[in-house]
């Protein structure tokens, strides 16, 4: 099964469904231009549910989002690459979204 891809992708957090999470416990969701995903013309912005997993392979980097949608991550927005390096954060490829526990309240 050929998954549909996500190029000049960047993370972002969500309030969800819980606007009194602390904005650390928001939920993370992809956003970028998708390619190979029925219903959208290659290169539309998209943004993602939720992420809820993530997976590293011989090929690269696969997400799973709540909505049950899977995701083969591109490449990555230099723009927000640039926008973290400059407030102290390292993005690492080889874990490009690390994904945090939360709570479920």
């Amino acid at each position: 099964m050929k998954l549909p891809v996500i190029n000049n992708w960047s993370t972002t957090a969500t309030s969800g469904d819980n606007p009194y999470l602390a904005p650390e416990n928001n939920p993370l969701v992809v956003q970028g231009h998708v390619h190979g995903r029925d219903g959208f013309e290659d290169g539309s912005q998209i943004v993602t549910s939720h992420v809820v997993d993530v997976r590293s392979d011989r090929w690269g980097h696969t997400i799973d989002t709540v909505s049950g949608s899977r995701y083969r991550l591109g490449t990555v927005d230099a723009k927000w690459v640039a926008w973290l390096r400059e407030r102290g954060i390292e993005f690492d490829p080889r874990r490009p979204i690390i994904k945090r526990n939360r709570n479920r309240n």
